[in-house]
């Protein structure tokens, strides 16, 4: 009986001990991460190791991160498919700097006449925000556009940014036009943004419970076994989506490499979960129309989908990950596309898909880098006329 009672009590001390380590590795003070690199630390604090709040650049009504306001931006930009194969790759980029919201504007929101929202490809991500969508509108038509966007976003930061851009400014600082167009990114805003947005908000909304059920422990011991993995390979040779041979033109002649992630594509039951929740978020944006406008949905294909017809296949190995795996992930993700296009047109969007638009141009091969998830300068621009030719009212309202 002692014994039992001894082995419970020093199980109840360790269950003690552990909570209290989770509570301090989650408040960690930012100083003392400042010796990790940048991307590290953003990634402790988007797995919910470190609380969000603990981030200068976090902002509690967005539920995500600004860049630095009124601040340069760097010049290099770091593609985003070599790290999952080992590599690395940066690019010089064009950027504006960010403005006091953090986003990448030289005029104030109520300045603007058409009020861009996005995520990465809205912000230019592998150009730079002057070679960006919106920026790119503007030199074309001449209208004021202010661009709420940055990398990391998704249809929860949307209708937050939207709320706080339109309606919780002060009065003569929020946008009171009446042309909103907002760019959605087919390769996760309708699949994994939902559950990104699941996991910070469970972390956020219930921190007490996440720390004495040791979710920062268990996140960090995730995390370090991942990164213990990735000295390698991150994601295995069986997800190798590099190195594949295209039949035209492509920006350097490269062959084009997709990320490991879009394997997540081939596992219907999660991306139906995720679709509900996402489903669920864009009747928030759609709620957020200003008063006597509307919001212009774009979206954005992504590579995979846009040049499928330009994989040459012939050459790929039989029973390769890309000969195996390719084509089913864009027939999925074509499937989410479809869905998401009914689902908009009942929630009252006007609706630009730009992915027939893609498929048709005979430069579409130049329109992606060849080594990220993102647009060439050339096909911001793309995106840019597609939006203009659609709609050449955008920008008049009012005027």
């Amino acid at each position: 009986m002692r014994l039992l009672k001894r082995l419970c009590l020093f199980a109840a001390v360790c269950a003690c001990l552990l909570a209290v380590l989770s509570a301090a590795v989650y408040h960690l003070p930012w100083a003392a991460l400042q010796g990790l690199p940048e991307a590290k630390r953003d990634q402790l604090v988007s797995l919910g190791v470190v609380s969000p709040a603990s981030h200068p650049l976090y902002r509690e009504w967005l539920l995500n991160f600004v860049r630095t306001p009124e601040a340069p931006r760097p010049s290099t930009y770091s593609l985003d498919t070599p790290p999952a194969y080992g590599g690395q790759r940066t690019i010089t980029v064009d950027d504006a700097p960010s403005d006091a919201l953090g986003f990448a504007n030289a005029i104030k929101p109520s300045q603007a006449r058409v009020l861009f929202v996005g995520d990465s490809f809205c912000n230019g991500a592998s150009a730079g925000t002057n070679l960006s969508p919106p920026a790119q509108f503007a030199r074309i038509t001449g209208a004021s556009v202010y661009n709420a966007s940055n990398g990391g976003y998704g249809p929860a930061q949307y209708q937050r940014i939207l709320e706080r851009v339109t309606r919780s400014l002060p009065p003569g600082e929020r946008f009171d036009g009446k042309d909103v167009v907002v760019l959605s990114y087919l390769g996760n805003d309708l699949s994994s943004d939902s559950l990104l947005y699941l996991e910070r908000l469970e972390s956020i909304r219930h921190a007490w419970r996440w720390q004495l059920t040791l979710g920062p422990l268990r996140a960090w011991v995730r995390y370090l076994w991942d990164s213990r993995k990735g000295q390698a390979l991150p994601y295995g040779p069986q997800w190798n989506y590099s190195g594949v041979p295209m039949i035209c033109a492509t920006p350097d002649g490269q062959p084009f490499s997709w990320h490991p992630g879009y394997a997540s594509y081939l596992f219907q039951e999660g991306l139906d979960a995720q679709f509900e929740v996402a489903a669920r978020l864009f009747e928030g944006i759609a709620a957020q129309a200003p008063q006597g406008g509307k919001i212009r949905l774009v979206l954005v294909p992504s590579s995979l989908q846009a040049l499928e017809k330009d994989i040459d296949w012939a050459r790929l190995a039989p029973g390769s990950p890309p000969a195996r795996d390719l084509r089913p992930i864009i027939d999925s993700m074509d499937r989410v596309r479809e869905k998401g296009v009914a689902l908009f047109g009942k929630l009252g969007f006007d609706v630009l898909d730009l992915t027939p638009i893609f498929r048709a141009d005979p430069d579409r091969c130049l329109y992606y880098q060849p080594e990220d998830t993102h647009c060439t300068a050339k096909g911001y621009e793309a995106i840019a006329r597609a939006i203009a030719a659609r709609w050449p009212e955008l920008g008049r309202s009012g005027q």
